[in-house]
């Protein structure tokens, strides 16, 4: 599917344009103590749009400056992680924010759960909620981890994260919680970002078309939204980062950010047509931070390395060649 968006009308995720038109009388956002729908969506937007750029930046600063290989100050991983870590549970809450706002479309529970168009809605972004829940609920019940990761070689840096778990084996690893069962053993920024941004606009699409089949046309025209400066700048720089995502990653649908600059269009396509590359062949190196300061730990297995082969460390960075390739960093 693919969206376009004009930015100079003030077009931005379809719900900010469409809720401000109804009146806030159609609703029931009162009876269960809640803004008016328009106000949610907003705050949500507010929260979103800030921690998608501060994990941008990270991954920006990772792929230009190669901190890995000359900062052995870890604060820089932890304000990236730090940074990521915001995002997940920015989107997560992004998600929850919508479906609030369709059950305030109805004057009891019962009705929203009845509701065909709500439950379309919830089918519909499931795939993305349970892929960022799933990492979000790790970190709060599970005490998992986030921990950066990235392929290197001369001429590319392709960096991203993965979360941290104790393997069947005791070692720790990509926890089998969010990358086994054929997922990913890693999330490259290059995808992860992407897919944020894109699902930022294309949940907000699916929630605006959910209200407008429950109550019908809007009571007045559409308004422009406050997203358009965020969409600008955030997809110039994602068209500007890297393409190059992980091995596991090059199966799955990818998401297609485009700025057509001369008329300020954004074009959102999920998923694309437009092939993308993973890590090239020849000379390439894994890097991958662990923590070890604990000292409980003794057995390591880095994403795209061998569970059965762990490695022990005692350093919190570790750099190793990728099976096949000759080594340094």
């Amino acid at each position: 599917m693919k969206v376009e968006y004009n930015l100079n009308r003030g077009e931005g995720p379809d719900a900010e344009n469409l809720l401000p038109a109804y009146e806030p009388s159609r609703f029931f956002h009162e009876r269960r103590r809640q803004r008016p729908p328009d106000g949610i969506y907003s705050m949500s937007l507010r929260q979103a749009w800030p921690a998608f750029g501060r994990a941008l930046n990270a991954a920006e600063l990772i792929a230009k400056d190669r901190p890995f290989l000359t900062n052995g100050d870890p604060s820089w991983q932890h304000d990236c992680l730090d940074a990521v870590e915001h995002l997940l549970y920015v989107m997560v809450e992004y998600i929850e924010d919508c479906d609030v706002i369709l059950k305030c479309c109805f004057p009891s529970e019962e009705k929203f759960q009845q509701d065909d168009h709500a439950n379309r809605f919830r089918q519909t972004v499931k795939p993305y909620r349970s892929r960022i829940a799933a990492v979000v609920n790790a970190i709060k019940h599970n005490q998992g981890r986030l921990r950066l990761f990235a392929f290197h070689g001369p001429e590319f840096v392709a960096p991203g994260y993965f979360l941290e778990g104790v393997l069947p084996n005791g070692a720790i690893g990509p926890s089998t919680i969010v990358h086994g069962n054929n997922a990913s053993q890693a999330f490259s920024f290059a995808f992860d970002l992407r897919l944020h941004f894109a699902l930022i606009f294309l949940v907000g699409r699916n929630l605006a078309r959910a209200v407008e089949k429950i109550f019908g046309p809007p009571d007045h025209q559409r308004q422009p939204g406050s997203s358009s400066s965020y969409a600008r700048e955030f997809a110039a720089r994602l068209e500007a980062f890297s393409r190059t995502v992980f091995p596991d990653e090059i199966r799955q649908a990818f998401p297609e950010i485009t700025l057509r600059t001369s008329e300020q269009v954004l074009e959102v396509e999920y998923p694309s047509a437009i092939p993308v590359v993973t890590v090239p062949n020849g000379l390439v190196h894994h890097w991958v931070a662990f923590d070890v300061a604990n000292g409980t730990a003794d057995r390591f297995v880095p994403p795209y390395a061998d569970p059965a082969q762990p490695i022990s460390v005692g350093l919190i960075r570790s750099v190793l060649d990728s099976p096949g390739h000759s080594g340094g960093a």
